[in-house]
C-alpha cells in the first residue's frame, strides 16, 4: 500500500531521477577515461583488449542511456509498490 502524498512521489522522482544521471556522468567520465588509455596502447592490445577498447566506445553511451531510466524505476517501485 501506497502512504506516500503525490508531491513526495514527485519529488521523490526527481531526486532518483538525478542521481541515476549523476551516477550515468561519472561512470561515463570513468569509461571514457580508461577507453582513451586502451586506445593510446592500441597496438599492443590482441584479441581480447581490443574488442574491450571497443566496447568501451560504445558504453558511455549506454550509461547515459539508461541509467536515469534505471534510478527512475527504482524510485517507482519504492513509491509504488503495489503494481
Amino acid at each position: 500500500m501506497n502512504f506516500a502524498p503525490g508531491w513526495h512521489a514527485q519529488d521523490s522522482r526527481w531526486v532518483f531521477g538525478w542521481l541515476g544521471i549523476g551516477m550515468a556522468t561519472i561512470l561515463s567520465i570513468v569509461a571514457l577515461v580508461l577507453d582513451i588509455h586502451a586506445l593510446i596502447h592500441w597496438a599492443d592490445l590482441r584479441g581480447d583488449g581490443r574488442i574491450y577498447a571497443i566496447a568501451g566506445i560504445v558504453l558511455p553511451g549506454i550509461l547515459l542511456a539508461f541509467g536515469p531510466v534505471l534510478f527512475t524505476i527504482a524510485a517507482r517501485l519504492i513509491n509504488f509498490p503495489d503494481y
